[in-house]
């Protein structure tokens, strides 16, 4: 069985969210590369102790370039374990349980590769008095050009992290987390039924290792020979249930996923038969780190032909939010890879290009291909 996934966001997809606030954004001195070692080990310490307890109660703006969202986060009250996230603009029953870990997960990604890839090039920096009172880190990946920087303010008397803000290579914003109020604005938890907890549990069920699921998924399983720099593998899983407003019936879809803790792509492979079906989907993928509240591409959008001298063909849309690559030469896959803001389309472009077929290793006794139950 393969865990319900980030990939389709069902309770966390209502949590990215987008928008203005750039210019609101205190602005940080200039990196120094002295950064000693024990700050640096602190703001890891730091980090990695406020991600464990998870994101305080309160109401939470989160921002992107397309998109401003507001949640209101709170523990539940007889687990705390499961944090309930309420939707203002949809009312006040529309309240989603997320675990815990699974939430922080979806909104700041994996903090141990993040941690792995990036470095702290500026802090502390203490800002405000009293109860405001804040220290914050800025971490980028060293020696890479154009690479994305992540800044995270933690309270400077809980430890707790109260805003995240992610910039470009060029300094404009990615996406802002930030705590705004403290206040739920009048709104009381009730406990969520155990039925529902249940369901949280069972999409908490172990991914096989990959490649167990290499060998058992029905589609052939391609991967990048090449990945940006510090990027991993992070994430895979199989679904033939046919997506959702789909009516052609099953489709067959691996995926995998890679980050390098900020950024993350996505890799999507389905029968050659079905490349329309695949690209449709990919045009309205949101990230699965929290990140985009991308709208669907719009079928208009113009589809580049990426060409150079000796180099494999691809198919690029790009609508400014989510860029999908598509490669036709397969002979037994349709690929796309679907990527945001973050990277250098060149990146992109050089990745998909690298993709080889992953040889599957022998079944072992008594395992049996990944089917419609398995969740994504």
């Amino acid at each position: 069985m393969i865990r319900s996934h980030r990939l389709m966001p069902l309770a966390l997809a209502a949590l990215v969210g987008v928008g203005a606030g750039a210019a609101a954004l205190t602005m940080l001195p200039g990196r120094d590369a002295s950064v000693s070692d024990l700050d640096a080990g602190r703001a890891q310490d730091a980090l990695r102790a406020a991600t464990s307890a998870g994101l305080p109660d309160g109401r939470w703006r989160i921002v992107e370039p397309m998109w401003t969202r507001e949640r209101l986060l709170a523990r539940d009250p007889l687990r705390d374990g499961v944090v309930q996230v309420l939707l203002p603009e949809r009312g006040a029953g529309a309240v989603l349980p997320a675990p815990r870990g699974d939430l922080v997960r979806h909104l700041l990604g994996d903090i141990e590769q993040f941690l792995h890839a990036y470095r702290v090039v500026v802090g502390p920096v203490v800002e405000g008095e009293g109860a405001s009172r804040s220290v914050s880190y800025e971490w980028t990946k060293p020696g890479i050009p154009g690479s994305p920087t992540r800044r995270v303010w933690f309270d400077a008397r809980s430890g707790q992290v109260t805003r995240v803000v992610e910039r470009d290579a060029r300094g404009d914003v990615l996406r802002s987390l930030e705590l705004v109020s403290r206040d739920l604005g009048g709104w009381v938890p009730t406990p969520v039924p155990n039925a529902i907890v249940r369901q949280l549990a069972l999409g908490r069920e172990q991914v096989p290792d990959f490649d167990d699921f290499v060998a058992r998924v029905p589609v052939p399983i391609y991967e990048p020979s090449a990945l940006p720099p510090r990027f991993h593998r992070s994430d895979w899983g199989f679904d033939d249930r046919a997506p959702k407003g789909d009516t052609a019936g099953p489709l067959p879809l691996a995926w995998i996923a890679y980050t390098d803790g900020v950024v993350r792509m996505n890799l999507f492979v389905t029968p050659p038969a079905q490349m329309r079906r695949l690209e449709a989907l990919a045009r309205e993928q949101s990230t699965a780190a929290g990140r985009s509240g991308c709208p669907t591409t719009g079928a208009d959008t113009p589809q580049e032909l990426v060409e150079a001298a000796g180099s494999i063909l691809v198919l690029r849309r790009d609508d400014g939010c989510r860029v999908v690559l598509r490669r036709d030469d397969l002979p037994d896959a349709a690929v796309a890879l679907v990527g945001y803001r973050g990277l250098a389309p060149d990146d992109y472009v050089r990745t998909v290009r690298s993709l080889v077929r992953v040889v599957a290793p022998k079944p072992k006794p008594g395992e049996v291909p990944l089917h419609a139950e398995d969740r994504r």
